[in-house]
């Protein structure tokens, strides 16, 4: 089971380089949306993504 998330180690920024790709990639593994869609395709729309 995952430890609760704790504010404190969020940082908000537009800057992608500091995306935890493995992070986010184990989130979504995890979710009952978007748990069969592969990594490559998730990394894909991760660049292909607009920051505001």
């Amino acid at each position: 089971m995952n430890e609760p998330l704790d504010l404190k180690d969020v940082t908000i920024s537009s800057d992608p380089s500091l995306l935890d790709t493995a992070a986010i990639l184990r989130f979504l593994h995890d979710s009952y949306w978007a748990n069969k869609r592969s990594r490559s395709k998730i990394l894909d729309s991760l660049k292909g993504s607009v920051l505001l």
